[in-house]
This record gives structure tokens, C-alpha cells and sequence, in this order.
């Protein structure tokens, strides 16, 4: 009945047996073979049906089902058979009777197989090898790496021409890349990928770079996935994203690849902003199950402000145990106004410790008005460091009038972050602190503030520093500021308006050297108003130097805003040099030192003999030590006491102390003040004391407080204290007030 109904056409096409020529044999039809390999569910075949088959063939045949059976994992079934065979003297039923036995783990018998076969003489030498690395990998797989190496080096010994990767990858494996790397290159030289792949790792690691490269290329054009994906991230190194992304492309097409092309692919892309292109691939993953995949589509979703889609991902990913996906799937809930869901994921991210997402929940919470609950999470935040959570912690301590608010935005302002700063500099100008928020202000405007800018424009212009405030208003309306524009046009007029010299004429001329020559004498004599009132006239005339003195007569006297517009009048006129250099000067103490050194520059090619000296300080106060050196010993050289002075200080900062020396002996003898103190410390350096004893004692003659005070110290040092107590008096009566303590410190030992 059932070889009836097996050999029964179906749909008039065909049976699942087909009759042969043979009378009572049949055939199995193709497709029903075909659907049953590809079954990995399969029930295998019965043993009953492998012994029947077995009875009805020859040895020939018994040596195809043993084989048949082996490449269907029924290990049992062919060692039965391969042992028939065997035991009846088919030698090389053998190396599959080892290798049946290897696959069961039944190693003790395996070995004792293969030995009773290895020595025949009737046996290929490449049956034996071939059986000698399987028993290789088998003992591999079993982690006993003594007992493969030994069975891959028989094979080798057997025939030397099989694949030499196996012995290769595991000398590898135990870090021995010299030997490694003789096996590895004898089988990539024969073109297999795998061994080229392993020969670069090898390579690497022996700190070969270069010579690796080709081997990867070698194993990636032969098709090896981990070869492909090591070209990527080579040439991704390199800056190559065309050729980064080819080879991530190439992986994730490979049959053989299991989805790391396409995640390193969409992470490329990823980075590089390509978020469109980089969702496929993410999607191609996710879809397929992978979790990091799910997670980077989530977050990509996020970026391309998707958050309604993102979020699907983003639980499935948490819900896999990835805690990378919480924090993201509560910014997409939040972004959805979702709050109350938000909050229970952020929670969950701030419970296994992440910082930034208890300072996202603590906004999240002050925002839905329970503020201490929030500040709570934004207070521990900002305790690890995180600035944005100082921030905000900082802006709601402020509302409440608290102290605090002060102390944590300048945390996150001193850590360079930059709404800090801004909010920073606006706390302190309402409070009347307008010195202290300007530096503040300044960096947050510079960091592309726009309120920062616009501000600034506003004091600026409140202290009639026009042409900054006209800067910083040009910024804010760069970078946005609805009302900037209107106070930039404003200014502009204003500036308009400022006192341009005009050219001094011929015939002018002599009017004008006797009203500067007039006002000079007014001003010597103290008859101020005459003074101002004949400089005006000649300055008027367009006399650069009358400008000038008018400036300095006009600033001395308490009209400081007329005083600025005619220095930088005389000094914008290109025809006072002292103009030049009194701005500059100016500049430098205001902290404006780039254009404070355009000015002195000036001032100092039209002659002015202290300019190099001013020029040297604001250089060294640039950190500019190298050219304030030049121009400070160009001055020093011409006779200015000050620049050698302040040079000698300059060397001893840099321990150049022999000519620190020279130059303060130079600047003493000019009277430059503290110069005898700052000899005796550099004695001190130089482990001179009888010289420091004898500079510090002239130091106290000239009047140097702190040279007394520095000779009082090493007098107390070497238990003079008398002598000590009566130097520190001297000290005292010249001003220094640490004195006193020294002196009270002392006496508590009498």
C-alpha cells in the first residue's frame, strides 16, 4: 500500500518515487531530496533506513552512505559502517572511521584509529593529512591546543602541501606571531583569503603596518568579510571615505557576512551627517534583529527630529537590556510631550548611574514645576561635572534669589561652556558688577552668543567705548539679534560725528606753533583754561601735537570723553607719535592688547624712544616672551633703565640668571625701583647668600620694603632672630604689612 501510494503521480506531474529500469527499484524524486538538505528542522533518517541501504550495495556503495551519514552529522551511523569496513581491510575507510570518532568526542579511540592507519604504506600520504588536521581542529575545538598543534605538524610531515592556516591561526592565537607568521604567509602565498586576513592581523601586531595593508587588500579581494571591513577602517583612518564606504558596501553584500559591513557602513555615514542614507542600513539591521542596529536607527530617527518613529526602536532596543537606549527613548518621548513616560525612562537610565540622563530628568521635572525634585537630580549632575546641569541648576537657584546660583554657573562658565558664561555675565552686570560680567560676556559672545554680543553693545556704549560696542553690536546682528541692527545704525552716526584732524596748512602753520607753543606755557604755569583754550585753537588748526596735549590736559581734568575723541584724533592723524603711544598705552590697561600693540608700533616707528619698552611689556603679558625679549633689550641697549629692569625680571622667570643679573645691576644703577631686592633672590638662586645679604642690605638704603622683608626672612632662617625682628621693623616703617606678623611670630619664641 505505501510504495502504491509513494509511486502515485500527483496532479498528473510526478511521484514522490520514480521507477528505474530495474524491475522493484525506485528512485527518490529531485525536489523532495533538495526540500529535505534544505530543512534545517529535517528529522534525520531512521537508523532502520541507513542499514537497509547499507544491505542492499557493495563496499563501494557502504563507502558512500558512510560518507552520506558523516556529512549528516549521524556520526554513529558512519562509524558503524567505516568500522565494517575497516575491520575488513578497506584502508581507507579508516581516516573516516578517525574522523566519525573525533566528531563524538571519543578522542582516546580516535588517536588509536589514526596510529593503527598513519604508518601504512598503502595509504595516500594526503588521506593521512588530510584526517590529521580535522583530528587538528577537533582537538582545537576541545581548547586542547598541545594535542592539535602536534596532529597539524604530522599532517604537514605527511604531505607538506596541505593548507598551512590551521597551525598558523592557532601559533597566532597563542601569541607566537614569528612562527604564526611563517604558516600564515606559505598558505596566503597560495591565494587563500583567510590566511591573507591572518597574516596582516599577525603582521599588525608585530608592528609591521605597511606590510600588513596588501595582505588585507589580498584577503579582501578574495572575499574574506573581516579582510573587507579592515580595508574600510583603514582607509576611514586615512580620510578615504569613498573607498571606507566600498569596502563596508562590499561586506554587507557578501554571503558571508554577518551585518558588520552594513553597521560599520551606516555608522560611516552616520558620523559624516549622511542620516538618510545611513537609516537604510540601519533599518536592514534593525529589521534583522540586530539590537545595536535597532538602537542606531532609533537615535538616527532622533537626529532627523523623527521622533514619533524613533521610538518603537529605541524600546525595543531597552527592552533587550540595552541601557544606551534609555536615555534616547525618553528624549524621544519628551520630544512628543509624552512626560510622565519620558520621566520613567530617564529614571531608569539615572538609576543605573548615567549623568546625563539625571540632569535630562531633573530639567525634565523642574520643567513640569516640581522644582526641588529637579534640582535634586540637577545638583548630582552637576557634582560629576556635567556643565549643562550646573547650568540649570545655576539659572533656577537664581530665580530663587539664592547665593548659590552665582557659584555653579561660573563651575560650567571656568569649564568653557559657553550659555554659562553669557548667563554669568548678564547675573553680574544686574548686580552692578559691569567690570567683572564684561570678560564673561565677551567669551560667551565670542562663542556665538548673540544676547552676550548685544549686551556687550549696550555697556560699551554706556562708557562711551564706541567703536568696541559698534564690534559687538555688528556681532549680535550676525549672529541674529532682532534689535541689534537699529543700535549698530545708530552708532554708526554717532561715530560719524567723532573729531577728525585735518590736514595742517602752509599757511596755517605758524598760527598754529604759536598757539601749541602758548598752550604749552599755560599748562606748565597751571592756568588750565588758557591752556585748553590755545591748545584747542591749534589743534583746531590740524597741530597733531596740540591735539594731543589737549587730550592729556583735558582726561587730567576730569573730561575724559573729550580727552579720548582728541588723543585718537592725534593719533588716527598719523602725526603724533606720543599720540600713538599714550593710546596704545591706554588700550594695553584696558586689556585690549591686539589693537593697544597696533598703536605702540606706530608709535615706535615714528620714534618714540619708551615705545620699545611698552611694547616689550605687552608682548611679555601676550605670552610672547621670545619677541618681548627683542624689544625690551633693543630699549634696555638705548639706555631705558625700566626695560632693562623689567627685562632681568623676564630672565630670572626663565632661569637665565647670570644675565638677569647684568641687566638689574644695569637698571639699580639707573634707579630702577626694586632692583636691588630682585638681585639678592637671584643671588639666592645661585646659592650667592653673602652677595643677597649685601644687595637686600642697599635694597633697605634705597627704601625697598620688600628687600627688607626678604633679608628680615634670612636673618629668622639662620635663628638671628633680633637682627630678624629689627629688619622686619624696618620693613614695616617702609609699608609692608606682612612684616607685623613675622614680627609677632618671633617675639611668641622669646
Amino acid at each position: 500500500m505505501a510504495l502504491q501510494w509513494a509511486s502515485q503521480q500527483v496532479r498528473a506531474t510526478s511521484s514522490l518515487l520514480l521507477p528505474t529500469e530495474v524491475e522493484n527499484e525506485y528512485l527518490p524524486f529531485d525536489y523532495l531530496v533538495d526540500t529535505l538538505q534544505r530543512d534545517p528542522d529535517a528529522a534525520p533518517l531512521p537508523e532502520a533506513v541507513w542499514r537497509s541501504v547499507v544491505s542492499y550495495v557493495d563496499d563501494e556503495g557502504r563507502f558512500d552512505v558512510g560518507t552520506a551519514a558523516f556529512d549528516q552529522m549521524q556520526f554513529d551511523v558512519a562509524e558503524d559502517i567505516f568500522r565494517d569496513l575497516y575491520t575488513r581491510g578497506q584502508g581507507p575507510s579508516g581516516p573516516r572511521l578517525c574522523m566519525s570518532l573525533a566528531y563524538q568526542e571519543r578522542f582516546d579511540e580516535a588517536e588509536e584509529c589514526f596510529h593503527t592507519y598513519s604508518d601504512s604504506a598503502d595509504l595516500e600520504p594526503e588521506l593521512i593529512a588530510i584526517s590529521a588536521i580535522f583530528l587538528g581542529r577537533c582537538f582545537q575545538n576541545a581548547e586542547n591546543h598541545e594535542k592539535a598543534e602536534e596532529y597539524y605538524r604530522i599532517a604537514y610531515r605527511a604531505d607538506d602541501s596541505q593548507d598551512k592556516f590551521f597551525l598558523g591561526s592557532l601559533l597566532a592565537d597563542q601569541g607566537r606571531l614569528d612562527e604564526a607568521e611563517q604558516f600564515l604567509r606559505a598558505s596566503a602565498e597560495l591565494g587563500d583569503a583567510e590566511s591573507a586576513y591572518r597574516l596582516a592581523g599577525v603582521l599588525e601586531q608585530l608592528g609591521r603596518k605597511e606590510e600588513a595593508a596588501p595582505w588585507y587588500r589580498k584577503g579582501a579581494d578574495g572575499g574574506n568579510v573581516k579582510a573587507m571591513l579592515a580595508m574600510g577602517l583603514m582607509t576611514r583612518q586615512r580620510g578615504d571615505y569613498a573607498s571606507s564606504d566600498g569596502w563596508f558596501r562590499r561586506a554587507s553584500e557578501s554571503e558571508d557576512s554577518d551585518l558588520s559591513g552594513t553597521i560599520f557602513l551606516a555608522q560611516s555615514l552616520t558620523e559624516r551627517g549622511e542620516y538618510a542614507q545611513a537609516e537604510r542600513l540601519w533599518r536592514r539591521g534593525a529589521e534583522a534583529g540586530n539590537v545595536v542596529a535597532a538602537l542606531s536607527l532609533g537615535v538616527t530617527l532622533l537626529q532627523m527630529e523623527r521622533p514619533a518613529e524613533a521610538e518603537p526602536w529605541l524600546k525595543k532596543a531597552a527592552e533587550s537590556g540595552d541601557e544606551r537606549a534609555l536615555e534616547p527613548l525618553g528624549v524621544a518621548l519628551h520630544k512628543q510631550g509624552e512626560h510622565e513616560k519620558a520621566e520613567f525612562w530617564y529614571r531608569r537610565a539615572a538609576d543605573s548611574g548615567d549623568m546625563s540622563s539625571t540632569k535630562r530628568l531633573g530639567s525634565l521635572l523642574a520643567d513640569m514645576g516640581r522644582t526641588a525634585e529637579g534640582q535634586s537630580f540637577l545638583l548630582t549632575a552637576a557634582e560629576s561635572g556635567d556643565v549643562e546641569a550646573a547650568t540649570r541648576l545655576g539659572y533656577l537657584l537664581l530665580d530663587q534669589g539664592a547665593p548659590d546660583g552665582e557659584v555653579w554657573l561660573r563651575k560650567a562658565a571656568e569649564a568653557d561652556y559657553y550659555p554659562a558664561a553669557a548667563r554669568l555675565g548678564a547675573h553680574l552686570h544686574e548686580c552692578g558688577q559691569t567690570e567683572e560680567a564684561e570678560p564673561w560676556l565677551i567669551k560667551a559672545a565670542d562663542s556665538g552668543s548673540a544676547i552676550s554680543a548685544y549686551l556687550l553693545g549696550l555697556i560699551l556704549t554706556l562708557q562711551q567705548r564706541l567703536e568696541e560696542a559698534q564690534y559687538r553690536f555688528r556681532q549680535a546682528d550676525e549672529l541674529g539679534h532682532p534689535q541689534a541692527a537699529d543700535h549698530l545704525e545708530s552708532l554708526g552716526r554717532r561715530l560719524n560725528e567723532q573729531i577728525e584732524l585735518k590736514n595742517l596748512q602752509p599757511h596755517e602753520e605758524q598760527l598754529a606753533n604759536a598757539a601749541f607753543a602758548a598752550g604749552f606755557q599755560h599748562r606748565n604755569e597751571g592756568r588750565i583754561e588758557e591752556a585748553k583754550s590755545s591748545l584747542r585753537v591749534a589743534a583746531e588748526y590740524g597741530h597733531a601735537d596740540a591735539a594731543w596735549l589737549l587730550s592729556l590736559t583735558l582726561t587730567e581734568h576730569g573730561e575724559r570723553e573729550e580727552g579720548e575723541a582728541w588723543l585718537r584724533a592725534a593719533a588716527n592723524s598719523g602725526r603724533s607719535s606720543a599720540a600713538a603711544l599714550n593710546l596704545g598705552v591706554i588700550l594695553r590697561g584696558q586689556g585690549l592688547l591686539e589693537e593697544a600693540e597696533y598703536w605702540i608700533r606706530k608709535a615706535e616707528a615714528g620714534g618714540q624712544e619708551s615705545a620699545a619698552r611698552e611694547l616689550g611689556v605687552l608682548l611679555h603679558d601676550s605670552g610672547r616672551t621670545q619677541e618681548a625679549e627683542q624689544w625690551l633689550r633693543k630699549a634696555a641697549d638705548a639706555g631705558d633703565t625700566d626695560a632693562a629692569g623689567f627685562l632681568g625680571l623676564q630672565l630670572k622667570e626663565q632661569g637665565r640668571l647670570q644675565e638677569a643679573a647684568s641687566l638689574l645691576y644695569k637698571a639699580m644703577r639707573g634707579g630702577y625701583s626694586g632692583a636691588a631686592t630682585v638681585l639678592g633672590l637671584v643671588c639666592i638662586e645661585l646659592n650667592r647668600m653673602d652677595e643677597a645679604v649685601q644687595w637686600w642690605s642697599h635694597a633697605v638704603e634705597l627704601g625697598e620694603h620688600v628687600g627688607a622683608y626678604a633679608l628680615g626672612s634670612l636673618l629668622a632662617a639662620q635663628g638671628r632672630n633680633e637682627e630678624a625682628i629689627a629688619m622686619y621693623s624696618r620693613a614695616a616703617q617702609l609699608g609692608n604689612t606682612d612684616a607685623v606678623e613675622q614680627i609677632r611670630a618671633l617675639r611668641k619664641h622669646y
